[in-house]
Formats: C-alpha cells, sequence, structure tokens
C-alpha cells in the first residue's frame, strides 16, 4: 500500500479515536512491549475460543513480532509510520470498548477483525518484507558450515 493510503487510514474517524494513544505508546518502548505481550495473549485465546479467520490472525501474529522485533532493536528496516499503523492496530485490538464492544460474543471481534485486515493491509508490503527476513535468520541453510 502507498504512503498516501496509509496516511488515508490515520485520518479516518476510526483510527482517529485511538491515534493519540497509539503515538504515546509507540514512543515508550515499555509500553510498546506491554502491548505486544497483551495482544498475544488475546490473540491465543480468541482463536481457540472463536475462531478468527486464518488470514487475518497471521496478519496480527506477523504485526505483533514486527512491533515486537523494532522495539528489540532487532529490525529497524521499517518507516516510523508502518510502526505507528502496527501500534494502532494492536491498541484497537485490545481496548475492550471500541466499536463494537468485545463483550458481545462474535459480534465485538468483527469490528477488531475488519480494522486489524485494514491496518495490516495497509502495511501489508512491509509485513512481507519483515516475513522474508525472519525466514532469513532461521533458514537451515544459513545456519550450517559451509562445505569444502
Amino acid at each position: 500500500m502507498c504512503p498516501d493510503q496509509i496516511n488515508d487510514i490515520e485520518e479516518s474517524e476510526v483510527v482517529g479515536k485511538f491515534k493519540s494513544g497509539a503515538e504515546k505508546i509507540a514512543a515508550d518502548p515499555v509500553k510498546a512491549s506491554h502491548l505486544v505481550t497483551e495482544s498475544e495473549e488475546k490473540a491465543v485465546k480468541i482463536k481457540k475460543a472463536r475462531g478468527m479467520v486464518d488470514e487475518i490472525y497471521e496478519s496480527l501474529l506477523t504485526t505483533i513480532r514486527l512491533v515486537r522485533a523494532y522495539y528489540g532493536g532487532e529490525y529497524r528496516q521499517v518507516p516510523w509510520k508502518v510502526i505507528m499503523a502496527a501500534v494502532l492496530a494492536l491498541l484497537y485490538f485490545l481496548n475492550p470498548f471500541d466499536i463494537v464492544p468485545d463483550f458481545l460474543y462474535i459480534l465485538g471481534f468483527t469490528d477488531d477483525a475488519i480494522v486489524i485486515a485494514v491496518l495490516t493491509g495497509s502495511i501489508s508490503e512491509h509485513l512481507v518484507s519483515f516475513k522474508a527476513w525472519e525466514e532469513d535468520r532461521v533458514s537451515p541453510e544459513k545456519s550450517l558450515p559451509e562445505k569444502c
């Protein structure tokens, strides 16, 4: 997705509600770390209890890993706007009182899935690059010594 599309998402009404909170969290590595941990725990619970579309679930987990790697100093090949969009997605995901409150069983997570899909879709190129970076780090061929 183009930078202009990220800007459009950032200026939307739904995103505007969470943007200042996301900016505060994104600026604080400790808060970002807590956000990642809480998001991961909630994602696992939802996946087990109610199910989540696999593609959205995978995008969410990749976003969580991206934010963790960014704040861990391992992966910095990403623009700040992408980190902001990722933090915003996680913050929205964790908020139980968003557009449709999470306590309304399946409906409560429908809006979460839509917002996550839109926000992770807006940074999909960067998520693909991040996944490639992850794969390169754990590739068995990379870790084996060269044969003589």
